[in-house]
């Protein structure tokens, strides 16, 4: 079963999702790994295997590389290379996790924001 566990977490799956694919209600899982050590290391085994897989993946999107670009037009296929292009974003999101006292989001508010207010903010800074 240890095996079984650790391939749910390194597939990103929370404690009530292997619970359920086990069969068995997440209260119980929680109880095993209390009691079984070995469980609670297969699952944080699965989950540094996972945030890795992030890392790799954030740190190969922060890579300059070529963009290729195509579009259907009236006229036939246009492509269009773009040369040496990083993404900015996962750039920045890797800084703030590395770094976050520097890079990490500082927002000073005073008074009171409503919830909608925080969310329509957080659309327009994911929309730049």
């Amino acid at each position: 079963m240890i095996p079984i566990v650790e391939g749910f977490a390194e597939s990103g799956r929370r404690i009530a999702g292997i619970a359920e694919l086990l069969g068995v209600d997440p209260s119980t899982l929680r109880r095993w790994r209390n009691e079984h050590p070995e469980l609670e290391a297969a699952i944080e085994r699965g989950r540094a295997y996972l945030a890795d897989g992030a890392e790799d993946v954030l740190l190969a999107l922060t890579q300059p590389h070529d963009e290729v670009i195509e579009r259907e037009t009236p006229h036939g296929l246009i492509r269009i290379t773009k040369k040496n292009v990083v993404n900015v974003k996962a750039l920045l999101r890797g800084l703030e996790a590395y770094k976050p006292e520097r890079w990490g989001n500082k927002v000073e508010h005073k008074g009171t924001i409503t919830l909608a207010e925080a969310i329509a903010a957080a659309v327009r800074e994911n929309e730049s």
